[in-house]
């Protein structure tokens, strides 16, 4: 789910980057982001890139608006990496959950075995589950 969102975070700042971009581009006819305006640039007129831009501009804004919370979402650290995160730096009410879960042996082998893929023992644990 956290990894989904990541991805998520980096499209949505990537489209960002393209919309801002394009705010300064378009006034001045480079529409390389854009091909069927490229290949349009000599028919359009100046209340057409006007129009364009400000639809852009209100995208912009309703994207800004709406997906804030996701882009402002905390992930604690513990959730990605709970075996290589020392429990004080973490949440009062999560430390426990984490020290006994870093001292379990089968969790630890199955980390080790498998890298980062401790989704499944993250969330086989409710009380770890329950404060992502």
């Amino acid at each position: 789910m956290f990894k989904q969102n990541n991805n998520y975070n980096q499209e949505h700042e990537l489209i960002q980057q393209k919309l801002d971009s394009s705010g300064t581009n378009i006034p001045e006819r480079q529409f390389h982001q854009f091909s069927q305006l490229d290949s349009l640039k000599d028919e359009l007129i100046d209340e057409d890139l006007t129009t364009y831009r400000s639809y852009l501009q209100s995208l912009h804004d309703n994207m800004v608006e709406r997906f804030h919370d996701v882009i402002a979402l905390n992930i604690p650290i513990w959730y990605n990496n709970p075996f290589e995160v020392e429990a004080d730096h973490c949440e009062d009410d999560v430390q426990g959950e984490l020290i006994e879960l870093q001292n379990e042996n089968d969790a630890t082998v199955r980390y080790c075995r498998n890298g980062r893929k401790v989704q499944q023992l993250t969330s086989g644990n409710q009380n770890l589950a329950r404060h992502t």
